[in-house]
């Protein structure tokens, strides 16, 4: 944790993966449902054509119950003809090989455990084409089913039945999705990549502003940040630069005041020591009696005040 908040490049790393991670799981999603719908309905239209050709040839001609067989092994389905009761007739293919069983009395509903219900099929001896999508509990998959009604001579006489496993579309699911996974974890490499050139534009600059700040820390304003770019890195790096000459400027101004000052102080304190050298001396002549009379003590003071006169010269 500690590296990753001391880390731009770890920060851009994270959040441009998360990114992409981000947009490929919405888009895989979307692209797996819209894809799934799509074989459905790819599926359930092929069906619905094979269900509707079946019952045009059982209308134009006698089909052989052997014949549905192959078309059942090419569409890897279960086919089915009922008479009008709803009773099986042929039931064939999946595993399934019920030939002429109509004399049994099997209803469609009972042996199938496909939930259609009278009106279901009512429905179909009416005319109309149903569907079917869901569990099939006695092949224990989930299946799709069309149910279109047959015809002689322009009467219906019954119905077609075609019931396929929905397991290859989920393999074609599937598929996609693993190829979602290895998008992303491509995606992460790309990113990963990515971010290691792009850091670099980013993160050479802020560590040659630091040196600069270091070196103006220092004392050292002579440096220069060297950046081409015209963003924000570049107009921070503009700013540090403009700082650095301002405070160079500004402190050879103060410098150079600095030094007047102290020749100025210099000058004042040489003008200075000799008429206190002499009013010192005088003072000290004064103090140890060596004027004995009042003519020699004026004396001594026009002396001291002659000794102040040119430090009153050098003063004006």
């Amino acid at each position: 944790m500690k590296a990753f908040s001391n880390s731009i490049l770890l920060k851009l790393w994270f959040f441009t993966v998360t990114l992409v991670l981000i947009v490929i799981y919405i888009t895989g999603v979307v692209q797996t449902r819209q894809l799934k719908e799509l074989f459905y309905n790819q599926q359930l239209s092929e069906m619905t054509g094979e269900a509707k050709n079946i019952a045009l040839t059982l209308e134009m001609t006698e089909l052989s119950p052997l014949s549905l067989l192959p078309i059942a092994e090419t569409l890897n389905a279960n086919i089915m003809l009922t008479d009008m009761d709803g009773y099986i007739i042929h039931c064939l293919g999946m595993g399934m090989n019920m030939v002429d069983v109509g004399k049994e009395k099997i209803s469609v509903t009972a042996h199938h455990d496909i939930p259609l219900k009278n009106s279901d099929i009512q429905a179909v001896l009416q005319g109309s084409t149903i569907y079917y999508r869901g569990p099939y509990f006695l092949l224990d998959t989930e299946v799709i089913t069309v149910v279109a009604p047959t015809y002689n001579q322009n009467r219906i006489t019954g119905m077609v039945m075609l019931s396929a496993p929905l397991a290859h579309i989920e393999e074609r699911v599937a598929a996609l999705q693993k190829v979602t996974i290895y998008a992303g974890l491509a995606g992460i490499v790309v990113a990963t990549l990515l971010c290691l050139l792009f850091s670099r534009s980013i993160t050479r600059p802020l560590l040659y502003m630091n040196q600069a700040a270091q070196d103006m820390a220092g004392g050292n304003y002579s440096r220069q940040v060297k950046v081409n770019s015209r963003d924000e890195i570049g107009m921070l790096a503009n700013s540090l630069n403009t700082l650095a000459a301002d405070l160079h400027a500004k402190l050879t101004t103060l410098e150079r005041l600095d030094k007047t000052r102290r020749d100025f102080v210099i000058n004042v304190a040489h003008e200075l020591r000799t008429p206190l050298s002499i009013i010192q001396g005088f003072s000290e002549a004064l103090l140890d009696g060596m004027a004995g009379s009042e003519s020699d003590r004026h004396k001594y003071l026009e002396n001291k005040q002659t000794g102040i006169g040119p430090s009153r010269s050098a003063k004006n």
